[in-house]
């Protein structure tokens, strides 16, 4: 009885551990394959945006509307040289549905991309 409790207790680690192992590697690439479809769609660019009086109150709510948006992996706005930089998808997006975008914020009127 007691070889039989070992016997049955090494078998089940046995098996925890091969199926563990199994899942790991096949994560593993699962991730892989994602990183390399992220990297071939994954764009960047750079807009002049003109129109922004404030750094808080503009070039803020600018960089929140846009990093809100499926698809941008991250944009940063910089009032001082009036620049948005903005790393997005481009199965998602494209350069002039980003430019629709900011200058449609707020009014609709007030800022406009070059």
């Amino acid at each position: 009885m007691l070889i039989m409790n070992k016997l049955f207790c090494l078998i089940t680690t046995m098996l925890i551990v091969i199926s563990c192992k199994n899942t790991n590697e096949t994560m593993n690439s699962n991730s892989e394959s994602n990183i390399k479809t992220e990297q071939t769609k994954a764009k960047k660019i750079t807009l002049k945006i003109n129109g922004m009086t404030c750094a808080i109150g503009c070039a803020k709510t600018i960089e929140n509307k846009l990093n809100e948006l499926d698809g941008v992996l991250k944009a940063k706005v910089d009032f001082d040289s009036k620049l948005a930089t903005i790393e997005y998808d481009s199965s998602i997006h494209s350069k002039q549905s980003l430019i629709k975008i900011i200058e449609n914020v707020a009014d609709g009127k007030t800022y406009k991309v070059e």
